[in-house]
Order: structure tokens, then C-alpha cells, then sequence
């Protein structure tokens, strides 16, 4: 997973050696955290953070996975989102944790 985010941004990069960001809403919630992976084996990078995965490499198409309980107005109780493949199925599963709700 490393190798392809190194290998994304090197891609990105501008040959002056200045590495630019172009900033995209992608949802309309606030987590904290996020995880980067190939979340449905397409060759892409997607983006998981908080209830849904984001689907690379426009990350235009959401999709739902769990319910995060909502703290207050702009806080959720989302600390981390780890990926790895729990189950040995071949796919990355989510490890999340959070602090309110002990989980």
C-alpha cells in the first residue's frame, strides 16, 4: 500500500520538484480519520473514513458501511480507520476504533 501511495504522489508530482494538493469535497460529514486502500480490488486507491468508502480515483461514488455515532454537531466518534485482512479472504478489512463509545 505504501509503494502505491508513493508511487501516486511521485505521479502527481510537478518535475520542479514542488508537490501540489488540489483540495475536493468528497462527502458532507466530518471524521478524523481515514483509511487509503483498494477497498474493492479495481486497481484503485479508494478512501474509507467514518460510514462510507469512496471510490477511487475520482472518489465521485460513496458507499455506506456502518453506522458512526454522532457526538455533537461537527464531531464524530471516529478515531482510526486501519486496513488489513483480518479474515484471510484476500480482501482489506476495516479495523476501526473509537473513545466514547469503547470500541
Amino acid at each position: 500500500m505504501i509503494t502505491g501511495i508513493l508511487m501516486t504522489v511521485a505521479l502527481c508530482a510537478p518535475g520542479d520538484g514542488a508537490l501540489v494538493f488540489e483540495r475536493s469535497k468528497i462527502g458532507d460529514t466530518v471524521y478524523e480519520a481515514c483509511g487509503v486502500f483498494d477497498v474493492n480490488k479495481d486497481g484503485h486507491l479508494d478512501i474509507l473514513s467514518g460510514s462510507h468508502w469512496h471510490a477511487g480515483p475520482d472518489f465521485t461514488e460513496s458507499h455506506y458501511v456502518a453506522h458512526v455515532q454522532r457526538m455533537d454537531e461537527d464531531y464524530y466518534d471516529d478515531f482510526s480507520d486501519w486496513n488489513m485482512d483480518v479474515n484471510g479472504d484476500g480482501y482489506d478489512d476495516v479495523i476501526t476504533g473509537a473513545w466514547w463509545s469503547l470500541t
